[in-house]
């Protein structure tokens, strides 16, 4: 039935292709959401670190010195999630929430701005990075200084987002394949026209498709009518051809099978026509076919016409 169904074909073709696009909006509105985050998290690290920065000396000793570090219940819980450390060839300093462990120290931090970066961390913990290098004292060494937090609650938002978002979409598919099925419904409706002159055209020999209402399928209305057009001089031609024709009738009696074959050796027609007149197999093989029997027992054409 699908298969040769232009509606439930052009049903199956939008579905297909909302449900695709709905697909693609998905993975892509879950990728902006994510990044979003990042860049939220990103200028909160980077704020912070503007904190650490202005707090940041170097000591006697060539080590950094923090003098206020940002205020963050994470930051004195160890394995906290959030971790800041200033780093210096003189010494190291860090946030409680580091504890005894480090966060890994690069050489090519920029000096003029901060950097995002991804990187495994402490703990177990895959951490969204955020660094660069400052000079505390002019001429003097750069300090690294690095905040960083866990981005497990970003993978989860993100997670959220995507099951909530895709109940969303399933629900948007479903409304927009109906207004498909109602956009598929009405742009068939004036096939539903055609259809019916097209039955007007098979009863009278004369009918011709009017101009349909719509652009598209005018050359397959004007097919038609050249082809009804063609029919009708055809007609016309035989009926020109039969109007010069002379006609005998001859009354038989007998079988009509042999009466008819009787007639063709005497006549020597060029074309018999028979008509069949729907008989069932079981009455063709008890009393026989006049039309068979006609057929295999005359040695001219014949022409055998159906009942419609």
């Amino acid at each position: 039935m699908i298969a040769g169904s232009l509606r439930w074909r052009l049903l199956l073709a939008a579905a297909a292709a909302i449900l695709l696009a709905l697909a693609v909006a998905w993975v892509f509105m879950t990728l902006l959401f994510e990044w979003h985050l990042l860049r939220r998290l990103e200028s909160e690290m980077t704020r912070d670190g503007a904190r650490l920065a202005a707090a940041l000396s170097i000591g006697a000793d060539g080590a950094p010195r923090v003098a206020q570090a940002p205020a963050d219940s994470r930051l004195d819980t160890p394995a906290g999630g959030y971790y800041w450390q200033a780093s210096s060839p003189g010494g190291v300093v860090r946030s409680r929430s580091l504890w005894d462990a480090e966060l890994a120290r690069v050489e090519d931090a920029p000096l003029d701005q901060w950097r995002r970066r991804q990187a495994s961390g402490p703990f177990g913990q895959s951490l969204v990075v955020v660094e660069r290098r400052i000079r505390p004292d002019a001429g003097g060494a750069a300090v690294l200084v690095q905040l960083a937090q866990d981005d497990a609650p970003v993978r989860a938002a993100r997670a959220e987002f995507g099951r909530e978002l895709a109940a969303f979409l399933l629900l948007l598919w479903l409304v927009l394949l109906g207004a498909a099925w109602l956009q598929v419904r009405l742009g068939l409706a004036p096939l539903a026209r055609v259809g019916r002159d097209l039955a007007a055209l098979r009863d009278n020999a004369v009918a011709r498709l009017p101009d349909p209402p719509l652009r598209e399928i005018q050359p397959l209305a004007d097919a038609i009518n050249a082809l009804a057009d063609a029919r009708g001089e055809e007609l016309a031609r035989a009926r020109r051809r039969a109007a010069g024709t002379d006609f005998l009738q001859r009354m038989l009696h007998g079988h009509p099978a042999a009466g008819i074959r009787e007639l063709a050796e005497e006549m020597r027609p060029d074309l018999i026509v028979m008509g069949k007149h729907g008989q069932t197999e079981i009455e063709e093989l008890l009393l026989g076919s006049v039309t068979k029997h006609v057929l295999f027992e005359t040695h001219c054409d014949m022409l055998v016409a159906t009942e419609r």
